[in-house]
């Protein structure tokens, strides 16, 4: 579905992935094979579900991985969903992560407020006090 919003339901291949061993399965998916083809490991991360940079599915499982991770960085984030799909523009993920008002938080700059003189009021010479101790 996500596909079919995103590569409008074209039965060709989008653009930015001619460089990709990618085929389409049974399901009607692009998919494309990774490197790691003869490992002895599950058929979808062998070959993982392409998908575009565009649309609302895509935003929403970004974002869902992000938070799911404790609010992760742009890296650990592409890391994490590069093992279930792979995104023709890795790009994305930065544009829905500084939407992300908990990240945002985190990476804003701290306000430094610059030292002011003192009324003249504040600093006139007084008397010191002392304190005594009774000693009865």
């Amino acid at each position: 579905m996500i596909q079919k919003q995103a590569f409008g339901g074209i039965k060709t291949f989008p653009k930015g992935s001619k460089n990709l061993n990618r085929f389409i399965d049974k399901d009607g998916l692009f998919r494309m094979k990774t490197r790691l083809c003869n490992r002895n490991d599950t058929a979808d991360f062998k070959t993982l579900v392409l998908l575009s940079k565009f649309g609302l599915g895509v935003e929403q499982l970004i974002r869902q991985i992000h938070v799911e991770n404790n609010h992760a960085g742009i890296q650990t984030t592409i890391g994490i969903l590069s093992e279930q799909v792979w995104l023709i523009q890795t790009r994305a993920v930065g544009k829905v992560i500084e939407k992300c008002v908990t990240s945002r938080r985190f990476n804003a700059k701290l306000v430094e407020v610059m030292p002011f003189p003192l009324r003249e009021n504040r600093v006139q010479r007084c008397e010191n006090i002392h304190l005594y101790k009774n000693t009865f």
